[in-house]
């Protein structure tokens, strides 16, 4: 197991250096010109030639990156060209916003889709799996910009039972949680009746029935922890997307997490904040899914014994 953990965290080297290059090329294709946001449009060409040196930006494309990678790899990830605040510290004060929202909309989607999947498959082709198909395709259809709108304007604007945006508390984070665990509950139902459809079709689920065991224990025992697999698989990449910032949804509800900063760096033209927060972002999702790996030994006791190879 820890010749597998300590495999996977040396894979995320070049990992890095590839993510850094991509955006970095990326960025430097993006039109617009940092020293014209910092200095000013009343700017003389003077000083934002000035500011263009001072920054670097005159610098070959390969020397910027090699300069960046290195002083990287030194622990410096560099500062915003706007604030003049370094990357590392502005990243950590936006996660806390971003995982509240990462738990709070994985704990909405999974409180109901397990239960919806489940239900949906086995009573398959009937008019419960026919509702719970509708509300699977609802959840994946609705946008989440409107869906975020639409509960602003029942629940804050109308009733004034949550507040319309900020991260203040719990009641501020029920909205965005709900707006974005929709999205996610549609997909992890349709991966959970998928799942569960192919176990309860396999011959030791018809072994269990013969020996008399319930229709309880046969679901839940048998049959959903063996379907676990690919709905932690699912749930993991889900809780690693929406900790890495889903933009709609806190650009809605004026939420201060790692999304909105990096689309602010990014129509900015603010390089060295856009890729110090996607590295560091990069590095949360490599190790949520070797957490998540980690999980399917504890689930399945054949992986297990796969790591120990």
């Amino acid at each position: 197991m820890w010749r597998f953990i300590l495999k996977r965290l040396i894979m995320l080297i070049p990992v890095l250096f590839g993510v850094a290059l991509i955006v970095y090329f990326i960025m430097d294709l993006t039109p617009g010109d940092p020293a014209v946001i910092i200095a000013g449009e009343d700017a003389t060409p003077e000083q934002r030639e000035a500011i263009r040196e001072e920054l670097g930006l005159n610098d070959p494309f390969i020397v910027r990156y090699g300069r960046y990678m290195f002083n990287l790899f030194r622990g410096d990830m560099g500062r915003s060209m706007l604030s003049k605040v370094d990357v590392f510290p502005t990243y950590f004060q936006k996660l806390p916003a971003s995982l509240a929202l990462a738990f709070g909309s994985i704990i909405v989607a999974l409180l109901l889709s397990i239960p919806l999947g489940v239900l949906s498959a086995t009573h398959q082709n009937t008019w419960v799996d026919t509702l719970c198909t509708i509300i699977g395709m609802l959840g994946m259809s609705m946008p989440n910009f409107w869906l975020g709108m639409m509960l602003i304007i029942a629940f804050s604007n109308k009733l004034g039972w949550f507040p319309s945006g900020g991260f203040d508390g719990l009641k501020s984070l029920i909205l965005p949680s709900i707006t974005e665990g929709v999205f996610l509950l549609a997909l992890i139902m349709r991966n959970t009746r998928s799942s569960m459809l192919d176990v309860i079709r396999q011959d030791y689920i018809v072994t269990a029935k013969a020996k008399g065991v319930n229709r309880r224990g046969i679901i839940w025992h048998h049959a959903f922890r063996n379907a676990l697999i690919p709905i932690i698989t699912v749930a993991g990449m889900n809780f690693a997307y929406v900790l890495c910032g889903p933009v709609l949804t806190e650009t809605v509800f004026s939420w201060p997490g790692v999304g909105r900063l990096v689309y602010d760096g990014i129509t900015k033209t603010d390089t060295q904040l856009v890729t110090g927060c996607l590295i560091l972002s990069c590095m949360f999702v490599s190790v949520i899914n070797l957490v998540v790996d980690i999980i399917y030994a504890f689930v399945d006791p054949r992986i297990k014994a796969q790591y120990s190879k």
